[in-house]
């Protein structure tokens, strides 16, 4: 049962809010000084990306230039911290605002380290022991609890299903999986716009970049219950597959995520379509593999096809992308605005690794 949210993105610095705009479909996509992109006659130009508006965290701007600014004839103050890190410490702050998050949700203060176990994906190419040695820090405990992946987008949802593994089993107690991760960082920014991935207007069917942290916290119901903690979801079916194509000069015909959806659908035994929350961010290839596993493995459900990504709003949050899918999931089934019953989440990497969740609202 999922008894804890947490996410800080450019739409909102916690879950509630972050849903509230998802909801609405409020995004925060803005030109970002953090790297250029060919303009529409080859000059550079600021890529538009999502950033999370850590200064308002500290007071910034001040309350009498916003809100309000328009009224006078003012701009907005521009924001102080407008560059972020080129480095890790971008994701290490990230990741800090949403550990204080699901600590109050989940009411982690009260639960002994040794209880729960730790499930954290990152980019591709983070350095993986620099986020552990922080993440080791925030929330105590030994090394040995904590499981760090470094593998992309479909990340978290991998961790998920180890997590879930593990409690089913009863081997542990609690499970927090996590996602973190920025794109709008220069040397990622650079590497996708150097792969033609970054939209702009030489790069029409690229991406906007961006950056997030999430995590949700795992327990069974009983404990759940006993704690007097909030019950969002309940996780139904986990799977993951790989992509046989990935990194080869096969054609991608959606292998690895079509057995992924259709291992998560018959475990959870899905019979009518659920609501739909990934990771796309659209780029055709992306696309075009959901279209394929789609109608593989599900096209023979009844009911209408609704579908929700989040990078609408906030930009391609890489990493946390699964996370923040699992978030908004999560937190529609326990509002009641979900437009279906039940919601599946699924979330492709870079690499070969594919993977999707059924949750149920927690009845």
């Amino acid at each position: 049962m999922v008894s804890g949210l947490a996410a800080c993105t450019p739409a909102g610095l916690h879950a509630r809010s972050t849903c509230a705009a998802l909801r609405g479909g409020i995004g925060n996509l803005g030109e970002l000084s953090t790297h250029g992109v060919d303009g529409e006659l080859f000059d550079k130009e600021p890529m538009t990306g999502g950033r999370v508006p850590t200064e308002w965290l500290r007071g910034e701007p001040d309350e009498e230039q916003w809100p309000g600014h328009e009224r006078f004839g003012l701009k907005p103050p521009p924001p102080k911290d407008g560059r972020v890190p080129p480095g890790v410490e971008r994701v290490l702050e990230l990741c800090g605002l949403a550990i204080a998050e699901i600590h109050h949700d989940a009411d982690l203060d009260h639960v002994p380290p040794q209880d729960y176990r730790v499930y954290l994906g990152l980019n591709e190419l983070e350095p993986a022991p620099l986020v552990l040695d922080e993440v080791c820090r925030q929330l105590g405990g030994e090394p040995e609890r904590f499981t760090l992946e470094a593998s992309g987008r479909a990340a978290g949802l991998s961790l998920l299903e180890r997590a879930v593994k593990k409690l089913r089993s009863g081997t542990i107690q609690g499970a927090l999986v996590g996602g973190v991760d920025s794109l709008i960082r220069q040397p990622m920014a650079e590497k996708l716009d150097g792969e033609g991935r970054i939209r702009s207007a030489t790069a029409p069917e690229g991406f906007n970049p961006g950056e997030a942290g999430a995590f949700i916290y795992l327990e069974d119901a009983a404990s759940a219950q006993r704690r007097g903690r909030t019950a969002y979801a309940r996780v139904s079916a986990v799977a993951v597959a790989e992509e046989p194509s990935a990194g080869t000069d096969k054609p991608n015909r959606a292998t690895g995520l079509g057995k992924a959806l259709r291992a998560a659908r018959t475990e959870a035994g899905l019979q009518a379509m659920p609501l739909v929350v990934c990771d796309l961010n659209g780029e055709r290839p992306r696309a075009h593999e959901w279209m394929l596993a789609a109608t593989r493995a599900l096209g023979d459900l009844h009911g209408r096809e609704e579908v929700w990504h989040p990078a609408d709003c906030t930009g391609d949050s890489g990493a946390a992308a699964g996370v923040v899918d699992l978030v908004w999931a999560a937190m529609a089934l326990h509002r009641g605005y979900a437009p279906l019953a039940r919601a599946l989440v699924w979330g492709a990497s870079d690499g070969g690794l594919r993977a999707s969740a059924v949750l149920d609202p927690y009845r």
